[in-house]
């Protein structure tokens, strides 16, 4: 995969502060590990991209494929397969005619089903949390139920990141529509 695919342009997109987001709030990393706030922004960008492909993929098939081989597409159907209700799986696949963007409001819409009937129940701070795409470790009750189970939001570093960049980019696009004259 080249370092010029679709997740690479859309982390290209966010701030700085952003990016570090991603980094500590969704995978769970600290600032230091991979000398991470020490990179230049480009260094940034692909340590990103290389500890999120490695984090979403197989074991076993990350040592012999490269470091940002894993498609964007492939890390979205996942979490699209995730989110979908009753645990089923959804149509998309690598080799379908589907983008990843069409792919990526998919992700978002299967959010805000999960979101949606729980919304009301939600403390300010757990809707701050949800607001955000964060699935953060410990997240139990309403919470777990938005993504499903306990063990998955603790583990999956790679869903709650991808959520956590779609909402980040998600937010944006409203804002930039509620500015703009109709």
């Amino acid at each position: 995969m080249p370092l010029d695919d679709r997740l690479f342009h859309l982390l290209e997109s966010l701030t700085d502060d952003e990016l570090q987001r991603l980094w500590a709030d969704g995978l769970r990393r600290k600032p230091e590990q991979d000398r991470f706030d020490s990179l230049a922004r480009a260094e940034r960008i692909a340590a990103l991209s290389k500890a999120w492909r490695a984090e979403h993929g197989n074991a076993l098939l990350n040592v012999v494929r490269g470091p940002h081989e894993l498609h964007w597409k492939q890390i979205l159907i996942d979490a699209a397969d995730k989110l979908h209700p009753d645990l089923k799986w959804t149509p998309y696949r690598l080799d379908d005619p589907h983008s990843a963007a069409e792919i990526e409001q998919v992700v978002l819409d299967l959010y805000d089903q999960r979101v949606g009937p729980v919304w009301d129940g939600l403390t300010p701070e757990e809707r701050r949390k949800v607001s955000a795409g964060a699935l953060l470790p410990g997240a139990n009750g309403v919470l777990a139920s938005v993504a499903g189970t306990v063990s998955t939001l603790a583990a999956d570093r790679s869903l709650a990141t991808t959520l956590l960049l779609l909402t980040l980019l998600e937010r944006r696009r409203l804002l930039r529509a509620l500015k703009s004259p109709l």
